[in-house]
């Protein structure tokens, strides 16, 4: 499915924007450059909506019972729904 290969991409985007959230505002208060500081919040937004992006698709990868992924295919079945 389309949706897990977006949730993947929005959790590399994650991370990557962890990274910079990190690495940034980390030189800019080394640099004195307030530019660079001021990136902090709009990252951590940033990497928010990409982790959010990312729980959505891993529970429609629950709902439609997409079992190409490893981790829905161990913790739901078919019948799940049935028993509840």
């Amino acid at each position: 499915m389309l949706i897990t290969e977006l949730g993947y991409f929005a959790l590399l985007t994650a991370f990557v924007l962890a990274l910079l959230q990190v690495i940034l505002p980390t030189i800019g208060v080394i640099r004195n450059q307030v530019a660079w500081q001021r990136l902090a919040p709009s990252l951590a937004w940033a990497q928010f909506a990409a982790m959010i992006t990312s729980f959505g698709a891993l529970i429609a990868g629950f709902y439609y019972n997409d079992f190409s992924l490893s981790y829905v295919a161990q913790h739901s079945n078919t019948l799940f729904a049935l028993v509840l």
